[in-house]
């Protein structure tokens, strides 16, 4: 925000927006998780509206995955995730959620298969491509893995941390 501005004046739509990935979004929600006070200082900041929180729609159903699948006992019930889900970070965080018309994800196919990548960094492509559309900063915790499948630079990289 820049200095003098009072923040309560600035409407929430023109705040600096982040796209945060399924990364981040599992550790900011899970309290026992290594990294949880890095990450949830990102999901607050979105809730006290200092920030807009994009999301992919992809990283949804990659944090309805993770969730799910956590070595928790007793593990998290799929209602459970999805309340999860529905209340912190669509309803609390106020995301937004955005994903590639065809044409789009059809060029991260494409740039994919042309530098010979294989296997589940397409995920990784689609979340990528989703924040460089948006114009907007992608925060990770797998900054290596964005960093190979963007070495252009066109996609601003950061780490919760």
């Amino acid at each position: 925000m820049a200095e003098g501005l009072n923040e309560a004046a600035v409407p929430y739509e023109v705040r600096p927006g982040y796209l945060l990935d399924s990364s981040v979004l599992v550790a900011g929600l899970v309290e026992i998780h290594p990294d949880h006070a890095a990450a949830h200082r990102w999901l607050a900041r979105t809730v006290l509206g200092e920030i807009r929180l994009l999301i992919s729609r992809h990283s949804l159903a990659e944090c309805y995955a993770a969730l799910t699948r956590l070595p928790l006992k007793p593990p998290l019930d799929p209602q459970e995730v999805l309340t999860l889900i529905d209340h912190s970070l669509l309803g609390a965080c106020r995301a937004s959620t955005i994903t590639l018309d065809e044409a789009a994800y059809r060029g991260v196919l494409t740039r994919c298969a042309r530098a010979g990548h294989r296997g589940g960094i397409i995920h990784d492509a689609i979340i990528g491509q989703c924040a460089v559309v948006a114009g907007v900063p992608l925060v990770t915790a797998n900054i290596r893995h964005f960093q190979r499948l963007f070495p252009d630079g066109n996609l601003s990289i950061i780490p919760p941390s």
